[in-house]
């Protein structure tokens, strides 16, 4: 497989030199996609790699002709390339009708989409005697939050509404995008499609699943 070449706004006339100026303006307009890749291989046969400044989903794209460039650049219209997605349902539905809206033939966007795994639901109901904690601690990017809490809120729902912004996708308990640790405290996850038992047991957690329960609950979103 030939070498992805990595493609910047600041890089990509020097290591795309024979492209058509237009097509460079729009690859370069791609390249500042801030979570997540896209691989682009090029009519040539060459394949370039969008994005990467921060993780995320990853996808990959063919293109037939440069047709592409001047339809993006005027009016958002991708044109003539093929998409393959995967994902669970919500995620999958909301990435095909942006795609087929924004001008891609159907039988251009291959789908696979993710079935639950029948894990079962753990209850998300406390234990008599557990009491939900009014405030939850979180660390996301190096700081410390006292963060709000209520009663049926996930740990996403309390981040966000704190104006914290960490990574999720498919928000569905399949994909882990929304992955961080307890430190201390009673969490339970109304889903769990992807983590094992001993996963489990070393304190990871899906905050998009997580409900906190217990005097003191603190996490962190600050793991490798």
């Amino acid at each position: 497989m030939p070498d992805l070449i990595s493609v910047t706004s600041d890089n990509v006339d020097a290591v795309l030199p024979d492209l058509p100026r237009v097509v460079r303006l729009a690859l370069g307009f791609g390249s500042k996609l801030k979570r997540g890749t896209l691989d682009v291989t090029l009519p040539d046969g060459r394949t370039i790699r969008l994005g990467g400044v921060e993780p995320g989903p990853s996808a990959a794209m063919n293109l037939y002709n440069y047709n592409f460039a001047s339809r993006l650049l005027k009016g958002g219209d991708i044109g003539i390339a093929e998409a393959y997605l995967r994902g669970p349902g919500p995620f999958m539905t909301l990435v095909e009708n942006t795609l087929l809206g924004a001008g891609m033939a159907r039988e251009k966007v291959r789908l696979e989409r993710f079935e639950a795994s029948g894990n079962d639901a753990v209850p998300i109901e406390p234990d008599e005697g557990d009491v939900i904690p009014s405030e939850i601690t979180i660390h996301f990017e190096g700081k410390t939050h006292k963060v709000p809490y209520r009663k049926g809120l996930s740990i996403l729902e309390a981040a966000r509404a704190a104006g914290l912004n960490p990574l999720s996708s498919c928000e569905e308990g399949f994909c882990a995008s929304c992955a961080a640790k307890r430190i201390k405290g009673k969490i339970v996850l109304a889903k769990n499609d992807i983590y094992t038992p001993d996963d489990l047991a070393n304190n990871w957690i899906l905050t998009c699943q997580g409900h906190c329960f217990g005097p003191e609950v603190e996490i962190t979103y600050d793991v490798v």
